[in-house]
């Protein structure tokens, strides 16, 4: 075998040795990522509790509009109107 061989050969082997353990690398954080989903599958809070959560939300949008929450306000906005709203320079909305 002549040195050219030789270099080349042990390059490959590192290319190799490097793309497998980024294979594991990845086979690890894929069943971590599935572990992570499974666990959380179940349901936090009840029916119950998340629609009077929304009622209270639809009761007031008043309150969330000065809140100063700019998610908020965007939220509003969208349930307030069915399109979005658009602004012109000189001619105002």
């Amino acid at each position: 075998m002549r040195f050219h061989d030789v270099a080349k050969h042990n390059v490959t082997d590192a290319v190799i040795d490097a793309y497998e353990r980024k294979i594991v690398s990845l086979e690890q954080d894929k069943l971590i990522a599935v572990e992570n989903l499974q666990s959380d599958t179940r349901q936090k809070h009840g029916f119950e509790e998340l629609f009077e959560l929304a009622l209270a939300f639809i009761a007031n949008p008043y309150k969330l509009w000065t809140s100063g929450d700019l998610e908020h306000k965007r939220t509003v906005a969208k349930l307030a109107f069915s399109e979005r709203i658009v602004y012109q320079r000189g001619k105002g909305l």
